[in-house]
């Protein structure tokens, strides 16, 4: 249908569809690309299918496919101009990898679902330089949340197959799931999940309460806060604040209380906050003005107690914000745990990277005394899994922030702002 309407056509229909809407026009416009990408992938999937069910070609397809899409692809991906170490300079005391927005599950998954690719990736990370913890930063499952009827399959599709390397399953439920673990348990190293609930979770109304309180009975490891806010002591100094930005969204007092209260009570001195709406800029990824980015912020200042790295999702690309002012802090987004589109931050003045690619990050607690800081590794994913054998992800950026907010860039490349484009 797409090739049935000139450019004219399209862009006089784009016009009276926003209605001299220039905001809207412009997101779009933006989008737009992305979605024809998404639609093309989605013809190729089910292509693919038809081909995958006659069974003459199944072994041409398993052994060529790799290698056929990964000539398009390795062309265009971009690596650093200047190579960023895959392990921080000192040696770390504790080390977390965050991701959000991974809840995708779609057909022809191991060939094409965003999710496992940066699951396979962090997997590979982990095995290289062991964690302490895995951080999830919300929307765990699309599009709706998880409901009675739909946990035992979606709690083994979006958890325990991607995560299985580091997941204990040894609860009550978990043999219910044990099966979609697809790697041995003597090479495995469980580690708690730490999780926060993103928009999409919050749909079905029950979404919460199984992801708080059903989801431990098949992942013994798995926490989240009861309320809004909860801050968990990891060691070494660090203290997890997991807070919840959806269900009091719009509620400046109720999230002014659970946050002080939660960020007081973190022993510190180190301090992260892992959430899902980014703090940094408000939804199309602008400056923000009020509203919930400020609530949080004024929060953290009225705390008393400093808050030297955020981490946060729902934009689903890689970011990194310096934030100044009375509350200083590193303002990390890796919401491209499952796929990579805008918005991304183009015109903001506190932005120092940004990619629109899929991947996670990696923080490590490095140095010791006046140089202790905490590191924050950017690295990128492959853009669909079967192509993991020829292209592993990579570090692409390392930023560092002290205990006085103080943030630098541990390693220059050419890959800041602006954005980089697919």
């Amino acid at each position: 249908a797409e090739a049935r309407f000139t450019p004219r056509e399209r862009a006089v229909a784009l016009s009276a569809y926003c209605q001299g809407d220039r905001v809207l026009r412009r997101a779009m416009r933006q989008h737009t690309a992305g979605e024809m990408r998404r639609i093309r992938r989605h013809r190729l999937g089910w292509w693919l299918g038809r081909l995958l069910r006659r069974r003459t070609v199944d072994r041409v397809i398993a052994a060529g496919l790799p290698f056929l899409l990964a000539l398009p692809v390795a062309s265009c991906r971009q690596e650093p101009d200047a190579e960023v170490p895959s392990s921080p300079p000192s040696e770390a005391r504790l080390s977390l990898l965050a991701v959000g927005d991974t809840g995708r599950t779609r057909p022809l998954a191991t060939l094409f679902e965003g999710a496992l690719s940066v699951s396979d990736a962090m997997t590979e990370e982990a095995v290289r330089d062991p964690v302490d913890g895995i951080v999830l930063l919300g929307d765990n499952f699309y599009w709706n949340g998880l409901s009675s009827e739909t946990l035992v399959p979606r709690v083994a599709a979006n958890l325990v197959r991607p995560f299985c390397h580091f997941l204990r399953l040894d609860g009550p439920r978990s043999d219910e799931v044990r099966s979609a673990c697809r790697r041995p348990e003597a090479t495995r190293s469980p580690v708690p999940i730490y999780a926060v609930l993103g928009n999409h979770d919050i749909e079905i109304e029950e979404s919460p309460r199984l992801q708080r309180e059903v989801l431990p009975e098949f992942l013994p490891d798995w926490q989240m806060s009861p309320g809004l806010a909860r801050a968990i002591e990891l060691g070494h100094g660090v203290s997890l604040i997991l807070f919840e930005s959806e269900p009091e969204i719009d509620d400046p007092q109720a999230i002014r209380h659970a946050l002080v209260r939660a960020i007081q009570s973190a022993r510190g001195p180190w301090r992260i906050l892992a959430t899902h709406r980014p703090v940094a800029t408000d939804d199309l990824a602008r400056p923000f003005v009020g509203g919930y980015p400020e609530f949080v912020l004024s929060s953290i200042e009225a705390a008393g107690r400093p808050v030297q790295l955020v981490l946060a999702a729902h934009h689903h690309n890689l970011q990194v914000f310096e934030l100044g002012g009375a509350t200083p802090l590193l303002h990390v987004g890796v919401g491209s745990g499952a796929r990579a589109e805008p918005p991304i931050a183009e015109d903001h003045p506190d932005a120092r990277f940004g990619r629109l690619a899929l991947g996670f990050v990696r923080v490590d607690l490095i140095g010791r005394d006046a140089d202790a800081r905490l590191s924050a590794t950017l690295f990128e994913a492959p853009r669909w899994p079967v192509l993991a054998p020829l292209q592993p992800a990579v570090p692409i950026a390392r930023f560092e922030v002290d205990r006085l907010g103080r943030v630098s860039r541990a390693l220059k490349t050419d890959h800041g702002m602006p954005p980089d484009r697919p």
